[in-house]
């Protein structure tokens, strides 16, 4: 798939050395989880995102012609097991997850705009708990999987009021399901 790339990062693709970085932002309820794949903190679009290291692990990323959703999965080792109780407690199913792929300059700095890999929701998260330490995995689908869900609408009068409060355009339905109309000249 193309990608449109700052100058910036054209140059930093190019060079002789690159320093790749993956910036992930997942937006709970309570807070947003911003984390990078460096080990300290790095400020990008005016958040702090948390270095990690190779705590952070991530799933291939599967790009196709097709227009199907493909989802990916995000894993965090190495956590205290104090912060699983938050992960437990937060509703987090349908919230949005980015992910970026950046490069940092030879001083250290993130290059500008950063490019999104994937952006989805979030689905479901497993939880493994070692004692000490805990794994957190979490799978994350992409927007299109809302086209293969059934839509719930009935197209009745009582479901157009639900969104509609005063609309009265489904009430004629049943009695013009039987008419016949007659076009043109007889």
């Amino acid at each position: 798939m193309a990608r449109d790339l700052t100058s910036g990062m054209v140059t930093e693709f190019t060079a002789v050395s690159l320093e790749p970085i993956i910036l992930i932002k997942a937006e709970f309820p309570s807070a947003d989880v911003n984390i990078w794949s460096g080990t300290r903190d790095l400020t990008f679009n005016a958040d702090t995102y948390t270095g990690l290291g190779d705590l952070i692990g991530m799933s291939p990323i599967e790009e196709t012609e097709d227009l199907k959703a493909s989802g990916m999965r995000f894993s965090l080792s190495g956590i205290p097991s104090s912060m699983v109780a938050t992960a437990l407690s937060e509703h987090y199913q349908d919230r949005p997850i980015t992910c970026w792929l950046g490069c940092l300059d030879s001083a250290g700095a993130i290059i500008t705009d950063p490019v999104i890999m994937f952006k989805g929701r979030m689905d479901v998260m497993e939880i493994v708990d070692g004692g000490d330490t805990a794994s957190i995995g979490i799978a994350a689908e992409n927007v299109l999987i809302a086209m293969e869900r059934a839509s719930l609408r009935r197209y009745t009068p009582e479901d157009q009021k639900e969104v509609y409060s005063g609309d009265e355009g489904f009430a004629f339905v049943t009695s013009i399901q039987d008419k016949e109309i007659v076009w043109g000249l007889t």
